[in-house]
């Protein structure tokens, strides 16, 4: 294989945001990579909180990937990655940030952007990013894309209700609040591969 079609084939990924999530996602890059034969590469992390001091290999990354820190605005970062080659971005930063740096990548035609949820702070805006990436060519995605349609926000509402006051009732006190007891935590997440489901509908 000519080194052309090589690097055309190699998956060149980036992901922006080192904090819980994005380790995971490095971590898995660089799993796949190990047993990729060189298609898949981890080329850079960005965060704010790197300086040039930090250390790629006490960080449990490769020595060949790429640190960025500081202040980057999100066209120039997207810029920055475009011109590096990078094909995959997942992009784990702060809600506060997050919108603006996908659209950014999207608007440079990074062909593959992954959000972490939400991926735009209203549905309007989400939507906004996905008509983006269909005009630009790129394949957008969102984990939990789906908090943002309405029987998913009706489900939520209706389960919080109710794990609201099961959290009252596991403290010792009763379902109406007004007796309150011990500890308890409650924690409730939403599944589904079809928003079409019944279970949703």
């Amino acid at each position: 294989m000519d080194a052309k079609k090589q690097k055309h084939n190699t998956v060149r990924a980036a992901v922006i945001g080192y904090g819980a999530i994005g380790r995971i996602h490095c971590r898995d890059i660089l799993k796949i990579g190990a047993k990729s034969e060189g298609k898949v590469e981890l080329h850079a992390v960005i965060t704010r909180s790197f300086t040039s001091q930090s250390d790629p290999k006490t960080l449990g990354l490769t020595s060949s990937t790429k640190l960025w820190g500081g202040q980057i605005s999100p066209k120039r970062l997207a810029s920055k990655l475009k011109g590096d080659g990078v094909n995959l971005v997942i992009n784990t930063a702060p809600d506060a940030v997050a919108h603006s740096l996908t659209e950014a990548l999207i608007d440079a035609q990074i062909p593959y952007v992954i959000a972490e949820k939400a991926g735009a702070p209203t549905a309007e805006k989400l939507t906004t990013l996905r008509d983006l990436a269909k005009a630009k060519g790129v394949h957008f995605g969102v984990k939990y894309q789906k908090m943002h349609h309405p029987p998913f926000a009706k489900v939520e509402v209706i389960m919080f209700e109710k794990a609201r006051a099961f959290k009252k009732v596991l403290r010792g006190g009763t379902s109406d609040g007004k007796t309150m007891g011990g500890g308890g935590r409650v924690q409730c997440e939403i599944f589904a591969s079809d928003t079409n489901e019944a279970v949703v509908q």
